[in-house]
């Protein structure tokens, strides 16, 4: 059955226009989309279970007003929060997450997520049934792999393998990632 389409109203007058989106459903029923609007800065609106959007509202940065950067990723975890991966400006990947009731932890550096370590170009987040969240980049390195255990700590980033027997990193410049509710974890990426 077909969903609905809606257009998102404008932080003000009009529509919202975008470079990047990305939205994730929430334990309770509603929704939360992220995007890089016209003007650069990450912006967050919830379609509340009755239907009702909010607000946009500026997403702060890393020592920032608001975060700018190239790709971004929203999850939900089974705790009603959402978690956002972000690549900024800085090109690291960024995490932050933003509890049920709307505040906000403050962004963190997955371990080895950096720019001169990864080159990210793209990223992904999905939240697993237990609280963790896993985290794929791709880049000029190839895609890489991590995770967050519901207490806030990760694993460093690794490789994906590649196809081919020795190759150590699988090349791929996007990627997706979904958590399954056997805690498995199905990712795809396309390939260079």
């Amino acid at each position: 059955m077909p969903g609905t389409s809606h257009l998102l109203p404008g932080a003000g007058h009009g529509l919202m226009k975008a470079s990047k989106v990305a939205t994730a459903g929430m334990k309770d029923g509603s929704a939360q989309v992220i995007a890089y609007g016209s003007d650069g800065k990450m912006r967050l609106i919830t379609r509340g279970v009755n239907g009702v959007w909010t607000p946009w509202s500026i997403v702060a940065g890393v020592g920032a007003p608001d975060f700018s950067g190239s790709a971004l990723a929203i999850t939900s975890v089974p705790d009603g929060s959402s978690q956002i991966a972000a690549i900024g400006k800085d090109g690291g990947i960024w995490h932050n997450v933003r509890s049920q009731n709307g505040t906000w932890q403050g962004w963190s550096a997955p371990l080895g997520g950096s720019a001169e370590v990864l080159a990210p170009t793209s990223v992904a987040i999905t939240g697993m049934p237990d609280g963790s969240s896993q985290v794929l980049a791709a880049g000029t390195m190839g895609v890489f792999h991590t995770s967050r255990d519901s207490k806030g700590d990760w694993k460093k980033f690794q490789p994906i393998g590649g196809i081919q027997r020795g190759v150590t990193a699988f090349l791929g410049d996007q990627v997706g990632i979904a958590g399954m509710p056997d805690g498995s974890s199905q990712v795809l990426l396309t390939t260079r």
